[in-house]
């Protein structure tokens, strides 16, 4: 088949490696350096630019390659892209979010109202503003800023950097925002689902500790400083609560794809949704865990396939990051450890194997596999992971 996908940088580098290995023709109309999933058999579509540009004025021209192409599937997993289900979805296999679907992360005031109404706790709004007009100095630190109907990240501003945020906002285009209440007794918690035709399934879960500290005004990529780890047993079980209630709400609203959401878990046990994203992670390292055409058949029509692949399944991940990020032009990442070790490869390098951002995720099943690697990655290059992982 030939199929094309809309991915924001390597959302689904490992799901279209697995579909061109079962044989299928493979276009990405995405952003940044390509050189490294054209080494892996995908093929670019130059014609469509870069996918972040792409508007509905565009349909004539996506319509035509499609045409040209003989387009058989179509993957999105650009959130602000949604519209594309509404022309599409009755003409191809399509995958990806309903309009309204892909809207619970392109508009955060939506996905509140969307959220509570399913019974879900979530930040309250403290204020709503617009980026010229707003004022930070007023606030006390940390504070938490979000877009109000954007698709942009939050940003968080800690002492001292109510200059910085004036530096950001002059540089970009005026938009809405609002002020949300900061979560400071919390940990962080992700949940995984996939999403096919109004029946889910959660793959796993984890706790992230340090993304945060990356959504300031000086943003970095987010596994800088960041480690992962497992859940507890009590935390997971309340977290799978309060994803299961907003996920049977949102199951109403259709598509077929693979999101997470980003909550926050109390010392009193209470959990604040954060985000919903309608896609798969940006630079997304994590395996398939099973062949192209099984992935295909799952996420279009059978989720209980997905959910077969996943029963039991523990990974851990790793994030390598160098230790100055001057040597990202010059650091050759050490891909030949990943078959010496059974460790998934990362998706963010180029051709020449260098990291795209100064960093990557790494994955393996195998708990003593990814200790090897990790120390094998240390001793040889100045790339270094946090820990524990």
């Amino acid at each position: 088949m030939n199929i094309i996908c809309f991915d924001l940088p390597n959302c689904n580098f490992n799901n279209l490696q697995s579909l061109h290995q079962a044989g299928h023709t493979i276009h990405t109309v995405t952003y940044g350096d390509t050189s490294y999933i054209e080494l892996q058999g995908i093929l670019t579509v130059p014609e469509l630019g870069n996918v972040y540009e792409l508007t509905e004025s565009d349909l004539p021209k996506i319509k035509k390659v499609v045409t040209d192409l003989d387009i058989d599937v179509m993957i999105v997993t650009a959130p602000f892209l949604g519209f594309l289900h509404d022309h599409f979805s009755s003409e191809l296999t399509y995958i990806g979010p309903t309009h309204q679907a892909s809207q619970l992360e392109v508009s955060k005031v939506y996905a509140k109202e969307f959220v509570r109404s399913a019974g879900v706790k979530v930040p309250d709004i403290l204020e709503e503003s617009v980026s010229t007009e707003f004022d930070s100095t007023l606030w006390p630190k940390p504070l938490i800023i979000k877009p109000s109907v954007t698709w942009a990240p939050a940003v968080i501003v800690d002492e001292g950097q109510d200059d910085l945020l004036s530096d950001h906002f002059n540089k970009a285009k005026p938009y809405d925002l609002f002020v949300e209440e900061y979560i400071h007794d919390k940990i962080e918690t992700n949940v995984f689902f996939t999403m096919v035709n109004g029946e889910y399934v959660i793959t796993h879960t984890q706790r992230i500790c340090g993304e945060d500290r990356n959504k300031n005004v000086l943003p970095r990529e987010w596994y800088f400083d960041t480690f992962i780890e497992p859940l507890s047993p009590e935390a997971d079980v309340i977290v799978r609560q309060n994803a299961e209630k907003l996920l049977h709400k949102v199951a109403t609203l259709g598509g077929c794809y693979e999101g997470s959401l980003c909550g926050f878990l109390t010392s009193s046990r209470e959990w604040y949704f954060g985000e919903l994203n309608a896609r798969p992670d940006v630079h997304n390292s994590l395996p398939v865990l099973m062949s192209g055409d099984d992935w295909l058949r799952g996420i279009t029509s059978d989720v209980n396939l997905i959910r077969s692949y996943w029963h039991n399944k523990v990974l851990i991940k790793a994030m390598p990051t160098l230790t100055d990020i001057s040597l990202i032009p010059t650091e050759r990442y050490p891909i030949e450890l990943h078959d010496k070790y059974r460790v998934y490869p990362p998706s963010s390098l180029t051709s020449d194997y260098l990291t795209q951002s100064g960093g990557c995720v790494v994955v393996s099943e195998h708990r003593s596999a990814m200790d090897a690697f990790v120390t094998e990655l240390e001793a040889m290059t100045n790339f270094r992971v946090n820990r524990p992982y």
